[in-house]
């Protein structure tokens, strides 16, 4: 007995995966912040598909292989929540859905839920295709910030369709654009940054903060007045996300507090445009470089003989397969992290409670095991028989398991009518030769303007 306990209590220690020595205190912060994805692209090259390494006094775990992806985000997801730098977050967006835990998210995802099922996210069709219509007819041939336009006819979108509310205004647009600016600048300074300052210090971008913060809260407020200033909507009405929230009531019949329903509109404007837009701009700046692309989606758009409707969305197919192929190179969310409530093991090895799991769609959807020619623009992969044998988590632009992206068929809807409608009207062509920088923040976004030359298309039907 004793011989076998003396045993036991001389193993050597298990193993820590492989991956960069790092600095002290700061590990690998300062190589993410300069280079944000070649540096994670490298770590996985070059160590595998488990890699360790420092982070500002954390430890931190990027997985790789789809299987383990599973295995945070599905088969053990209870040993872990959202990770700590995405908390921060709570000063902008509160116990909105993408941030609330627990009981409250299962209470809020089960009221949102139906605003987001099939039957109710196809009646969201026409309001996608008027205002891509609206916005396409108002783009100008030349040079267009064709960021700056997809971001406004995104944020139009959402507006009408979720909240039942008036389309903003070029100068709403701009106010929110900056206010997104500001909030996703203040997540990348937690992330990076190895001894942030206190709120209350008035840095300017605490001051940027702030601002955000107010003209955002003032946007929802705007929102949620002149709704309960409208006219009951009908029993028998279709009922918009908003609609459903200020329904909802709890078991003793009181309605959602007003700062949770300020939390879930917020969370749901932001996300509920923010991600769309990058993604149809991504999607724009590929199809200028490609015109062959460009002009097959063309053909396919002209054989529908009038203007998109939910009935044609399944006719829609290259359309499905360009939006698939541009979040795959450039997908909105690029990394997600969890943080281990307990511990855990990956791969045989220990993953030790606290220690934050990144799980990087960056590298994922560029792993050429999964991806022939991974770098290459190429939608015709996204054929149904190798979609059949991608392993499950080898494409996860909208996360995965119980927290998958609420709004993830609406957003699919949204891109491909409303990329067909833009389309229709004009043709996009670059303005220069320099590759496309993007910028780690809450979401993937474009370093700098995408801008892009809009030609007018003759348009035959519709």
């Amino acid at each position: 007995m004793i011989a076998a306990l003396t045993s036991l209590t001389s193993r050597p220690p298990r193993p820590t995966p492989p991956g960069p020595p790092g600095l002290p205190l700061l590990g690998s912060a300062l190589e993410f912040r300069r280079d944000p994805f070649g540096f994670l692209e490298r770590i996985a090259r070059d160590h595998g598909d488990i890699v360790h390494s420092h982070f500002l006094g954390h430890q931190l775990y990027m997985v790789c292989d789809p299987r383990h992806v599973e295995q945070v985000l599905v088969a053990r997801r209870d040993r872990y929540t959202k990770d700590r730098f995405l908390r921060g977050l709570h000063v902008v967006l509160g116990q909105g859905l993408l941030l609330s835990e627990g009981g409250l998210w299962k209470q809020q995802r089960r009221l949102m839920a139906p605003a987001f099922a099939h039957r109710h996210v196809g009646g969201y069709a026409r309001t996608i295709t008027a205002c891509a219509d609206q916005h396409a007819a108002a783009l100008r041939p030349g040079v267009t910030d064709i960021g700056a336009a997809m971001m406004h006819l995104a944020l139009d979108i959402a507006l009408r369709a979720l909240f039942g509310s008036d389309t903003s205004s070029d100068a709403d647009a701009a106010q929110i654009g900056v206010a997104v600016t500001a909030i996703g600048e203040h997540f990348a300074d937690l992330v990076t940054t190895p001894f942030p300052l206190p709120r209350w210090v008035p840095t300017p971008g605490h001051r940027a903060l702030r601002r955000a913060v107010a003209l955002l809260d003032a946007l929802v407020a705007r929102i949620l007045a002149t709704r309960r200033a409208a006219p009951p909507v009908p029993e028998d009405s279709p009922h918009d996300l908003l609609g459903m929230l200020l329904a909802a009531r709890a078991d003793d019949g009181t309605g959602m507090p007003d700062r949770q329903l300020r939390d879930e509109v917020l969370t749901l404007l932001l996300a509920g445009h923010e991600t769309t837009a990058h993604a149809l701009t991504f999607a724009l700046h590929l199809l200028a470089r490609h015109p062959e692309i460009d002009a097959a989606l063309a053909d396919e758009r002209a054989a529908l003989g009038g203007p998109p409707t939910l009935a044609d969305v399944p006719r829609l197919q290259l359309h499905e397969q360009v939006m698939l192929e541009a979040m795959r190179l450039y997908p909105p969310v690029a990394t997600l992290g969890r943080e281990a409530l307990e511990a855990d093991e990956i791969a045989g090895y220990p993953i030790p409670r606290g220690a934050i799991v990144v799980m990087s769609q960056w590298v994922v959807h560029r792993d050429a095991r999964h991806y022939p020619d991974p770098g290459r623009f190429h939608p015709a992969r996204w054929t149904p028989e190798f979609r059949r044998q991608l392993p499950r988590l080898a494409y996860f632009p909208f996360g995965g398991g119980q927290r998958v992206c609420i709004g993830e068929a609406f957003a699919m809807l949204e891109a491909r009518l409303a990329l067909a409608v833009l389309l229709a009207h004009h043709r996009v062509r670059p303005t220069t030769d320099a590759p496309l920088q993007v910028h780690a923040a809450i979401t993937l976004r474009p370093r700098h303007p995408v801008h892009l030359r809009i030609e007018p298309r003759q348009v035959t039907h519709g």
